[in-house]
């Protein structure tokens, strides 16, 4: 009886608390999710908040305001389930509340070294991952909505405050979300009245967002009415990058844009139209002629460079069509204008070619020349677009305007060998005519692009060379070098590649500084020849800084060559440099070492013997610890090397290196070793070598024997008070030791007297 009357009695509890249970679930399904939010939070739902302070904040709707306290749990029971706002949002509302009454902080993070009392702190490292900041994002866009709901401007200040204040990756989390926010969060870019700088951040977002997240970007449309250009001109770029579908419905504000007081937005809305028009189909918002004609006015020179140079990019997306409108610009524009022109007709192919061709016989010789620019740029095959053009070309050689003679040689060298030939005898008498710098260098930039097909040119190149204009000096050392560069290979030419070998050489020392790095930068074309002067070519590398680049570049470009004969003379000719105390750049030593370092392990015999010595030339005055431990490892290895001049080289490099304390003690027990070697060679190198850096070696043995010396004096004064010391101590020992055995010397009398003077009473 009493165990079934127990059972009942909990059956009955556990019935009771399952009617209790679901009569709470009714209650709370009846609630909007922010109340169940509260009781699963009971610590943040009986926090209790004055009216006062949320009016502070703003106006809130649904909200009697009184003088009385109330509960967040209370607060949020006000909220009817109907409102237009998320599960997600309403879960946010009792921390927005806490946060209202200074009980807690938003759940937005920022890094520290951005502190905010409104926000909490979180590590810098985690403002970079992507994970954290998208689920910011969504916090921050329900923020909004809640913030638009509740009319709290304070809320969405502080929002605003972080969208600003966080990086790309947040920026783009909450472009996106917001794009797609009328779906999940029941918010869109169309209910928010943002800040400036919230406005510019998102608007930044937008522009970095890919192509396949950008299917709503129409969402955005009024920004392109913003007071901002940047913020009008990253929403331009948007819906260029978005496709010809997403941005339709804003096809009209888009070419609205073209007419912007902003240069870079008129710019951007070119680019983006014609952008979008050539990916359309059959879009009729996007019909490329309808755009081609927008864009073309914003060609003139009126707009400025930047909005030039955007619209003939759109311009040559769009085909066909634009061939001709662009041609009015080549033929009646200004300068800027007629070069705008000649880019467009370039990237077009052969519309641009047919164009080109109509305008060579134009009465205007700036209409003429930029034909020719046309003709010299194009990525067609132009002879085979027109078979006889070459001939049209080669006739304008002898043009009376001396500006369309050497764009004439530039366009029929671009043409090929084949083309030019037939007008080499033209070409070779306008040198012998005293043309004019700006003819010459035309001329020689065309010699240049036909490289060993201009063999026939190189007597004329080799006379530009001491021309008195530089400008022509230096246009020549280039073609020079493109010239006699690919003689190289031909051994019944070799007196041409070291004939132009040593002028460029002699280039090297002229007092145009222009004029000296195109000849360095020609004599690492010629290989070998080029190879042998690297010691001259090394000097410039403690010179200006355009000359030194071109210099290490050659030399790099040498030691890479494919050729072991090559790499020797170039490894040589910077040893000879550093060992007569040439001078270099950290970066170029660095450079260089690295490249021979390289060329150590090489599997010729000269080249590792050249690369070591120049490794221990070029680091006797290194002072970076990390170079001088590579190189030190380098040369001991070479010391094991089968062959014996690479051993020799080894050698002489470890007499010369810089080294620390420890490398000086491993440099001097290896040489030491080295003079009980059996061969006298290895050993008179090894004694020149200690002799070498004997000079160190004194060095360091004045300073061991300073200090040495010193530490001596120091000992015999340490020594001397000790004795010092321990005499006194001995003294007064002694002295104690006296003075107590003469007490007790008395002390023995005066007993002795007592004990007689006792004896002789008792005896009485």
């Amino acid at each position: 009886m009493r165990r079934s009357s127990s059972w009942s009695k909990v059956s009955k509890l556990a019935m009771n608390s399952k009617r209790q249970r679901r009569e709470r679930r009714c209650v709370l399904a009846r609630l909007w999710h922010g109340a169940k939010g509260c009781e699963s939070h009971r610590r943040v739902g009986e926090l209790r908040i004055s009216w006062t302070q949320l009016a502070a904040c703003g106006f809130f709707r649904e909200c009697p305001f009184q003088e009385t306290e109330s509960s967040v749990a209370e607060l949020c029971a006000l909220i009817p389930a109907t409102a237009r706002l998320s599960r997600g949002a309403r879960c946010l509302l009792p921390q927005v509340l806490a946060w209202l009454g200074n009980h807690g902080r938003l759940p937005l993070g920022v890094a520290g070294v951005f502190s905010d009392k409104d926000m909490r702190p979180v590590k810098l490292a985690l403002t970079q991952k992507r994970r954290e900041r998208c689920y910011d994002a969504v916090v921050a866009v329900r923020l909004l909505a809640l913030s638009r709901f509740l009319l709290c401007e304070k809320l969405q200040e502080v929002v605003e405050r972080w969208i600003w204040r966080s990086g790309s990756v947040a920026r783009k989390a909450v472009a996106l979300q917001l794009l797609e926010g009328e779906g999940k969060e029941a918010l869109g870019l169309r209910d928010l009245q943002l800040g400036l700088m919230a406005r510019k951040s998102l608007a930044d977002g937008l522009e970095a967002l890919p192509r396949k997240r950008l299917r709503l970007v129409a969402e955005a449309q009024q920004l392109l009415q913003d007071e901002n250009h940047k913020v009008r001109e990253c929403v331009l770029y948007a819906l260029g990058t978005s496709g010809p579908t997403a941005a339709s419905p804003c096809a009209e504000a888009m070419v609205l844009c073209l007419e912007d007081d902003c240069a870079d937005v008129r710019g951007q809305a070119a680019r983006s139209l014609c952008l979008l028009a050539s990916e359309a189909a059959s879009d009729e918002h996007f019909n490329p002629t309808k755009i081609a004609k927008a864009v073309a006015p914003l060609m003139s020179h009126h707009h400025g460079q930047c909005v030039v140079d955007r619209a003939a990019e759109g311009l040559a997306r769009l085909g066909d069509v634009s061939a001709p409108l662009v041609t009015e610009y080549l033929v009646d524009g200004e300068a800027l204008e007629r070069q705008a022109a000649v880019e467009v007709l370039r990237k077009l192919g052969e519309p641009g070619i047919h164009q080109a061709a109509s305008l060579m016989s134009h009465s205007n010789p700036g209409v003429r020349r930029a034909a020719l620019r046309i003709f010299q740029g194009s990525n067609c095959d132009v002879l085979t677009v027109l078979p006889g053009i070459d001939k049209d070309i080669g006739a304008l050689m002898d043009d009376p305007d001396f500006r369309v003679r050497g764009v004439a040689a530039l366009a029929l060298c671009h043409l090929g060998p084949e083309a030019t030939m037939p007008f080499a005898s033209t070409l070779l008498s306008r040198f012998n005519m005293n043309p004019k710098a700006a003819e010459l260098r035309d001329l020689l930039a065309a010699l240049a692009s036909l490289g060993r097909s201009a063999s026939w040119a190189s007597e004329a190149v080799r006379d530009c060379l001491w021309a008195e204009q530089w400008s022509v000096r230096r246009a020549a050392a280039e073609t020079y070098g493109e010239i006699a560069g690919t003689f190289e290979a031909q051994r019944d030419e070799v007196t041409v590649t070291r004939e132009a070998a040593v002028r460029l050489s002699k280039l090297l020392k002229d007092h145009v500084v222009d004029v000296a790095e195109s000849a360095a930068k020609a004599l690492g074309c010629l290989g070998f020849e080029g190879a042998r002067h690297a010691q001259a070519i090394a000097h410039c590398l403690d010179d200006d800084f355009g000359l030194a680049e071109a210099a290490l570049v050659s030399l790099l470009k040498l030691l890479g060559h494919e050729c072991f004969a090559t790499k020797e003379a170039a490894a040589a000719g910077i040893a000879l440099h550093f060992k007569g105390g040439g001078q270099a750049s950290p970066r170029a030593r660095a450079s260089l070492i690295e490249a021979l370092l390289r060329e150590a392990k090489s599997e010729e015999r000269n080249v590792r013997e050249e690369s070591i010595q120049a490794l221990g030339c070029l680091c006797a005055r290194e002072q970076r610890p990390k170079w001088q431990y590579c190189i030190l490892k380098e040369v001991m290895l070479a010391l094991d090397d089968v062959q014996l001049s690479v051993k020799r080289s080894a050698i002489d490099a470890l007499g010369r290196l810089n080294l620390p304390s420890e490398g000086v003690e491993q440099r001097e027990s290896t040489l030491k070793m080295l003079l009980m070697s059996p061969s006298r060679q290895l050993q008179r190198y090894a004694r020149q070598a200690l002799e070498r850096c004997s000079v160190s070696f004194r060095e360091g043995e004045v300073l061991l024997a300073l200090r040495s010396a010193d530490v001596r004096k120091k000992g015999i004064a340490t020594t001397m008070q000790h004795l010092f010391v321990c005499c006194i101590i001995f003294t007064c020992t002694y002295t104690f030791w006296r003075t107590c055995h003469f007490f007790f010397e008395m002390l023995g009398l005066m007993l002795g007297f007592v004990t007689a003077l006792l004896s002789f009473c008792f005896a009485a």
